[in-house]
């Protein structure tokens, strides 16, 4: 009878049992993983997760470098921003370029003919206005001459005439 009550006893404490060795077997393969992961931790980064305290200094440098990243990864969103903002304002400059590209090209065209037939070194606004005036001085000044040139033929024209004419001295 106590041999059928003690067999009853372990019959009844076997559930009890299997679930103790389930949670052991589960504990003891959460130690082979974890083993494993600190082996290959120390192959990675050359550290030996040997003691709490290495791992929780492992664990605090690796906050840092998480922070310090969120903080790199936030700076690199305002400058893609700034980025995105420049390319725009370079994409309104460049459509503005290229709608005032032919009237330029025709004007660098027109200054270059000019410097050619004139001469004359002609960079800007300034110094093409400066020659263009020089230029109409100067006809101004031609235009007077052959006036006077004119004028003195005509009056030469009319002393021949007087003196070709008969009774003119």
């Amino acid at each position: 009878i106590r041999q059928a009550r003690e067999a009853q006893n372990v019959l009844q404490n076997e559930a009890q049992w299997q679930a103790q060795q389930r949670d052991l077997e589960r504990q003891l393969e959460q130690q082979r993983s974890v083993r494993e992961l600190a082996t290959q931790y120390h192959k990675q980064h050359m550290v030996a997760l040997d003691d709490a305290a290495t791992v929780e200094l492992e664990r605090e440098r690796h906050s840092a470098l998480l922070e310090e990243l969120e903080t790199e990864q936030e700076n690199c969103r305002e400058q893609r921003g700034q980025l995105r903002h420049q390319e725009q304002e370079l994409q309104t400059q460049i459509a503005r370029f290229e709608s005032i590209a032919p009237a330029w090209i025709k004007a660098n065209d027109a200054l270059e003919t000019l410097r050619e037939q004139s001469g004359a070194e002609l960079a800007d606004s300034q110094s093409v206005m400066a020659h263009m005036q020089q230029v109409l001085e100067l006809e101004k000044a031609q235009s007077m001459a052959k006036d006077k040139l004119a004028e003195r033929r005509a009056k030469l024209d009319s002393e021949i005439e007087r003196l070709a004419s008969p009774g003119g001295s």
